[in-house]
Parts: structure tokens; sequence; C-alpha cells
């Protein structure tokens, strides 16, 4: 949370800056709200609460080394909790979890009945690992300030978080309710409902992450598709989040292509050649600085709400994604040398340090290597790795007794890795863009999944509407990864012996 700086002395064009500053930060235009933080500093270079508002503005942007030193000077020229409170969270999110706890700790000594730093201290014990306490601190928040829209967004998140979905549902609402354009309590209701299954509600309130993420924008908003027949138009599909959400919404070209339209899609350019595949895809792009002429355009996400999508209308045409035969027949010729089942293995995410959001979760979904050294004790079975990124490394020195077979060396995008996939019987992974891939091609592919689970594979459910080829295997509680591995390891197994018996007979 962030204070505001008081208007006493002030020329009218400082409080005029002021007052465009906190209303940015509101609106979540964080960049536009630091900017004008450091003019009024240079303006007011001895304020904490300017100091204190530029490195919360800071933080929101994921600059953490530059939050936590602004923090750091608000405290230094006198700042109050709320200065000390948001240096403890800017700490907590750069992982420095011991220095976070000192100055939250600090911040509440000073001004425990300050809802603001309640707020922060909860986001706090949410990042280290102790949502209760989380809640706790959120629902304190409430009770001292019950007008608060952010703290009963803060709460309904963590009830999210939590799969209380309901009373997510709920406490959201309220917040709408005191302050109806809030959009990231818009969006949490949208995932809160899409992980209950309630698809078009959900996707309608996940429009509003449009107003408070760094999306792409194109240049001309005028011209977004709002739907009905394309006949013959060319629309501009492009993709806004990670490859795994690109991965399980290209299905939605096929239906832009089926109400007339030519269809591009810009991607990263490692989808590029596996989303040519896509029926109804025209061309695929990769410079958004370089777009091809097109009629109207809209986020591949957004294409779901557009058609008013519901579980029994999710486009059900799988595969819609297409390995190239002749790669699946080498690989499958080349593991052919290797004996049982051939079983591909994602290990971990990719930190994504660019997001902050996006790097604690992965934090929460990606596992060490060490982990599945079960899965290298089962008779039957293969381990191929299809880990990319840092963790990539790990493959080199699997645990004691796992034999990990690792080609990734050589997969140079999404369409070679897809021919890998093909050619297995299993993939085992993270939440990753592996699992979507797996589950598009029509793969056997089972998930683990974090305790705070993604709202796409709903909420006590092992299987998914979006793949019927993929088994979730969800934590029990948050951090809790021992049943959910102990139970891949154990069906794994099973599995493993039926085939093995199979061919005895």
């Amino acid at each position: 949370m962030s204070r505001r700086a008081g208007k006493g002395g002030l020329d009218d064009r400082t409080v005029a800056m002021v007052d465009e500053a906190h209303r940015c930060d509101l609106a979540g235009r964080h960049a536009e709200a630091a900017a004008l933080y450091g003019r009024l500093i240079e303006r007011i270079p001895d304020s904490w609460v300017l100091h204190n508002n530029l490195g919360s503005a800071q933080r929101a942007l994921g600059n953490l080394s530059e939050a936590i030193s602004s923090c750091r000077r608000a405290t230094a020229l006198g700042g109050e909790a709320e200065a000390y409170s948001n240096l403890g969270l800017a700490l907590a999110e750069a992982g420095h979890l011991d220095e976070a706890r000192a100055a939250h700790l600090h911040a509440l000594g000073r001004k425990p009945d300050s809802a603001g730093v309640q707020c922060n201290a909860g986001a706090f014990h949410w990042i280290e690992g102790n949502p209760e306490q989380a809640e706790s601190c959120f629902r304190e928040a409430v009770r001292l300030a019950p007008a608060m829209a952010e703290a009963h967004l803060k709460l309904g998140a963590t009830l999210c978080r939590a799969n209380r979905h309901e009373e997510a549902v709920t406490v959201l609402r309220h917040a709408i309710a005191l302050a109806p354009g809030l959009a990231e309590a818009h969006s949490f209701l949208g995932m809160a409902l899409l992980g209950m299954g309630e698809l078009a509600a959900g996707f309608a309130e996940y429009e509003w992450r449009r107003a408070h993420t760094p999306i792409p924008r194109m240049p001309d908003p005028a011209r977004e598709w709002r739907g009905g027949m394309l006949e013959g138009r060319t629309v501009l599909l492009y993709c806004e989040q990670g490859l795994g959400d690109i991965l399980q919404f290209c299905r939605y070209a096929t239906v832009a292509a089926a109400v007339g339209g030519r269809v591009i899609l810009l991607a990263p350019k490692e989808l590029r050649r596996l989303l040519l595949t896509v029926p109804g895809v025209a061309e695929v792009v990769d410079d958004p600085a370089v777009l091809p002429p097109h009629d109207c355009h809209l986020p591949l996400i957004s294409m779901a709400h557009l058609v008013g999508t519901r579980l029994d209308t999710i486009p059900p045409h799988i595969p819609y994604l297409r390995a190239d035969p002749a790669a699946v027949e080498a690989w499958k010729a080349r593991l052919s040398q290797l004996p049982g089942l051939k079983v591909g293995l994602v290990w971990s995410g990719a930190p994504r340090a660019d997001d902050r959001e996006a790097a604690l979760m992965d934090r929460r979904r990606s596992l060490p290597l060490a982990r599945f050294e079960a899965l290298g004790r089962i008779p039957g079975i293969s381990l191929i790795s299809l880990q990319k990124g840092p963790a990539a490394a790990e493959a080199h020195k699997p645990p004691s007794g796992m034999i990990l077979t690792d080609y990734m060396a050589e997969i140079g995008d999404f369409a070679e890795t897809a021919a890998l996939v093909g050619a297995l019987d299993l993939v085992v992974s993270v939440d990753t863009s592996v699992a979507h891939l797996a589950g598009a091609l029509g793969k056997p592919v089972w998930v683990l999944s974090r305790f705070d689970a993604c709202w796409r594979w709903l909420r006590n459910r092992p299987d998914s509407p979006w793949y019927p080829s993929l088994r979730v295997f969800g934590q029990p509680a948050p951090g809790d990864w021992e049943l959910a591995l102990d139970d891949v390891t154990s069906q794994l197994t099973a599995w493993a012996a039926k085939q093995q018996n199979a061919v005895v007979k």
C-alpha cells in the first residue's frame, strides 16, 4: 500500500501531479505513476511519502532493486510504518525473506491498526508460504477498513488461491461493489469463476486483465474484432501471455476461420512452425513491429470470451497441433533402442524474472529433478528429458539410480519438441507449456499442479475438459508435493507393469 503525500503548502501544479500519480497507481498504470513520482521528488526531495510511493510503483513494475532503494530512502527520511511495510514487501519479492520479516515486524509494531500495513504483511506471508497467516492479516485489514476495496481484493485473491472459490467470489464481488473499476478484483473474480467451471461468466470478468496487465496493445483499438462473420476479412490474433496460454488457445484460430476469416497469429518465433499446423491459420508472424495488413485484431485469449465458451462448447477437435510425421518416425526409431515405455519428463518452468507475479508462481510450480528420484527406480520405463531453460542443466547430473536420456540440445523450436513428444508413450510435467503441447497433440500427459492451481485445470478434478488425454495430480496442501509425486510414481509403476505383462502374453 502507498500513502499519498500531503498537500499542505504545495502549489497547484504539484497538487495536480500528486493527484494524477495517485490515480495512475490505482488504475494500474504504474510506469506513469513512477515517472510522476520521480518528477515530484525533484521538486520535494526530502518527502518520505513520495519516495515510498515511488518504491511502491517500482515494485509493481517488477523493478525490485529500485523499489528497495526508494523504500530505504523513505525510511531514512523518517518514514512511518507504511515505508517499512513497503520495504518489507519489496525485499520479500526479491527473495530477502529474513530482512523482509524484520521490516514487517517493525511496521506492525509501530502501526498494527493500519489496514495498509496489515495488507502488506499478508502479502509477505503469502510469499513466504504461510497462507493461513496471510489470510489472517487480510481479514484484519478488512476489519480495520471495511470500505477499503483493496483489502477485500487481497483477501479474495488469497481465498481463490486456497481453492475456496465460493468464498473468494463473494469477497471479490464485495470489493467490486466498493470500487467498480478495480480491474484486478474483476480479474481475480474471473479466475475464481473459471476455476469453478463457470467459463462464460469467468471469461467475461477475465477481460479486465487488459486494464491492469502489460499486455500488447494494437495501434488502432477501434479495429478490435467484436464478433460476427468475417466474410473474407483478415483477423490478427495476437498472443499476450505465456507459451502455454498460446498453445491452449490457438485452437480458437480455427473458430475464427470457420466464420470466414483469414487468420494471422502473432506469436513468439519458437512457436511459429508449430502454429502453422493449426487448421485455419494462414500465417504466423513473430515481429510485432512489422505487422502484415489486417482488417481487425483481438487478443487470442479473448476469443474464448467472444464466442461465449462454456465447458460443453470448448472447441473439441484434438489434435489441433500436429507434429511432422517423418520427424516422429525418426524419433521413434532412435527411441526404440531404449527399453520399456518412453516417458518424457519436465520438472521446472521458466523463471520469468521480468514478471514478478510469474516469477513467484514459478517458485510454487517448479521442482528440482531430485524430487523425481523414485521414477528412476520404476522398472519397464525409460525417462527422456523434455526440460529447457536453466533447469535443463540438472539433466547432466540426475539423482542416484536415475537414467535420464537428454536430446534437448538438438531441439530448436516447438515443432521439434512436438516431434519428440509424438514418439513418446507419456509425458510427466509440472504445469508448463510442454503439458499443453502434449495435450494439444492428444498425447497422454500427467500434470503436477500446485495447490493454488491455475484456473484452467479446474478445482478438484483429475481430468481436463481442455485436453481429454490429460490427468492432473494436485498438491493436497501448499508446498506439499510428496503425495502428488507418490501418486504419479504408483500410477506409473502400475502402468509399466501392465504394459510388460501385455508384452509377455
